[in-house]
């Protein structure tokens, strides 16, 4: 490709969302032991230390406690405090949760929070390790939640992060599978298969696998996946459900009902950073420049740029669309300055090529 420009190997992923203020309280101690109160507190510093790493969200410094004295608050009453506090200093996200033990097993549960409204972001439900040994379950804590709100500031995910939180560690596997969209479909597709070997509930790594599978031709493989995803999700959200049916049509070769498909997945959900791609490209496919059009404008209306080498697919894909309508000094003018934001893309100053020939 001659594209020597590598964003997706450094550790920022650019924001679209205004970045985070973050609570994390310390976690109530339901063991009915006093002495396994430090365990609540090093839950809270191990998260706000871990999310601090990530860069994407703004960390506040938690308060020592949450509990009442006597230790007797209702339960949800800390909750409701904590979420007070945070409005108090600012804070758009809380971290809070809570712990007990059954045969010597620490049970964790993390709740993160949309402090406004009080509304769940994720769930993190009973991750859990030997007592003994609390970091064990700390751990896991720390990385689900630092995963879930990487993923949460990711636009290339979306609401997807809303159903699972995945390891962090997993995140960062498929972070880098993003970057290879476009560039190597092979490596895209080792660095999704490592995600799901880190967390096999990762759920939109297992749909971004089935691009990866697409993009290197292994057919059959997608297909076994699309399948496997639908019989293996209980619960499947209308858009998940519209993106493995906007796959199966890929597959299957049915470009116009792929773009019914997409429309659908639009509809659902506006801003969904792949929507808006793949209804363009989807669009082109048919021979829809007009609809590829106000979809890749649309794109650049909302800004929708993430550092990744699918960026350029905006731009190339405009002056595609305006070459099959015969415009070729608006396509020029696009391409002239594509290249200046991407001066490593060899096949844009290819097209730039046709446009003059276009031109004359």
């Amino acid at each position: 490709w001659g594209y020597t420009h590598a964003p997706w190997k450094t550790p920022e992923m650019p924001q679209t969302l205004e970045q985070d203020r973050v609570l994390v309280a310390a976690f109530e101690n339901r063991s009915g032991d006093e002495s396994l109160d430090h365990i609540g507190h090093s839950l809270a510093t191990a998260v706000a230390e871990g999310l601090t790493t990530t860069g994407v969200v703004e960390v506040i410094p938690h308060s020592p406690d949450w509990s009442e004295p006597d230790g007797t608050e209702s339960e949800g009453g800390g909750v409701a405090r904590a979420l007070a506090e945070a409005r108090d200093v600012g804070a758009s996200v809380l971290v809070t949760g809570s712990f007990h033990v059954r045969d010597q097993t620490l049970h964790v549960d993390t709740s993160v929070l949309q402090v406004d409204d009080g509304s769940a972001i994720n769930i993190i439900a009973d991750e859990t390790g030997p007592l003994a040994t609390p970091d064990t379950a700390i751990d896991k804590v720390r990385s689900r939640t630092m995963g879930s709100l990487a993923a949460r500031a990711d636009p290339t995910i979306g609401d997807y992060a809303r159903s699972h939180a995945p390891l962090y560690e997993a995140y960062v596997e498929y972070q880098s599978a993003m970057g290879y969209f476009g560039i190597s479909g092979m490596r895209a597709l080792e660095h999704t298969e490592h995600a799901l070997e880190l967390d096999p509930e990762f759920s939109y790594a297992r749909v971004m696998k089935v691009a990866a599978l697409l993009s290197v031709d292994r057919f059959s493989a997608a297909d076994s996946l699309i399948q496997d995803i639908r019989s293996s999700s209980a619960e499947m959200s209308p858009l998940a459900r519209s993106y493995l049916d906007f796959f199966d049509a890929r597959l299957r070769g049915d470009h116009m009902q792929a773009l019914r498909k997409v429309r659908e997945m639009v509809r659902l959900e506006p801003g969904h950073f792949m929507g808006g791609r793949l209804l363009a490209v989807s669009a082109m496919r048919v021979n829809r420049p007009h609809e590829a059009i106000r979809a890749f404008e649309q794109l650049i209306a909302e800004g929708a740029e993430t550092g990744l080498y699918i960026d350029s697919w905006v731009d190339g894909g405009l002056a595609n669309a305006y070459h099959m309508l015969g415009e070729y000094g608006r396509e020029l003018e696009i391409l002239e300055a594509a290249v200046v934001k991407y001066p490593d893309l060899l096949w844009l100053r290819a097209r730039q090529t046709r446009a003059l020939a276009g031109l004359g």
